[in-house]
């Protein structure tokens, strides 16, 4: 019986698949080709994840009053609304230009860090007194000195990768013994996906498309939710750590 049962919820998951692919070209479901959407009567998209569309499918299977390929679950339809919020194809197409755009701003800014830093007057020097010496031997020029490696848990931006590595190797060197494997686990899932800072930023945001993406994959709703702060203390410990780097470099130099 169970396994008619499930074949049965299978089926009608199909017909729901079938009839709710997001087929408007201004919704991002659409663009991507793998979006479902539910439409409501109002013309407003709600996004469908797989548990919201197996959900869906056993309540038609289970004969839940009210409930039809054309009408969800009460239950559904509220979280919708009240909760998730609809996401029509120009609020998502506009999302998406806006993240582009940010992940676009945060990149220069970083770049201009080392530029802002103070920078301490050098003194001018004297030149050497005239001798009467023969000319020493040509020689060629000296060795560089050899760079001091940096204890900060953020490397020098010629050597970073990418940004949103340096993010997860700080975040990590802040967070306790224990919690550890679960940034690594979500450090993986988003570098994998190559996903920017202002992606990962928008995670913060229940009324973002972004957020409900992170839960899909696994993120828990506690980290999400703190990335905003996180990459706000990030960018400040950037912005300090590499101020120093520069005061340190022309003292040396």
């Amino acid at each position: 019986e169970r396994a008619e049962a499930d074949e049965a919820v299978g089926k009608e998951n199909k017909r729901l698949l079938d009839r709710w692919m997001c087929n408007d070209e201004r919704c991002i479901n659409s663009k991507l080709g793998r979006g479902y959407c539910y439409i409501d009567v109002g013309g407003a998209h709600y996004n469908m994840d797989q548990n919201q569309q197996l959900k869906w499918a056993k309540a038609i299977q289970q004969g839940e009053t009210g409930v039809s390929i054309e009408i969800p679950p009460r239950s559904l339809y509220i979280n919708w609304t009240k909760n998730q919020g609809p996401v029509d194809g120009n609020s998502k197409a506009s999302i998406k230009a806006k993240a582009k755009a940010e992940a676009k701003s945060s990149i220069d800014e970083l770049k201009e860090l080392l530029l802002q830093a103070p920078m301490a007057p050098i003194a001018p020097t004297a030149p050497p007194p005239p001798s009467s010496a023969p000319p020493a031997a040509i020689q060629g020029p000296p060795a560089p000195p050899e760079r001091p490696r940096s204890s900060s848990p953020i490397a020098p931006a010629e050597e970073a990768a990418n940004l949103e590595e340096l993010f997860f190797r700080w975040k990590l060197s802040t967070v306790a013994k224990d919690k550890k494997e679960e940034y690594k686990a979500v450090e993986r899932t988003i570098l994998q996906r190559r996903y920017k800072l202002a992606y990962i930023k928008a995670m913060s945001s229940p009324q973002n498309p972004m957020f409900h993406r992170a839960i899909e994959l696994g993120i828990p709703d506690g980290i999400a939710l703190n990335f905003k702060e996180d990459l706000k203390l990030f960018k400040t410990h950037w912005r300090q750590q590499s101020a120093a780097r520069l005061l340190t470099s022309l003292r040396q130099n």
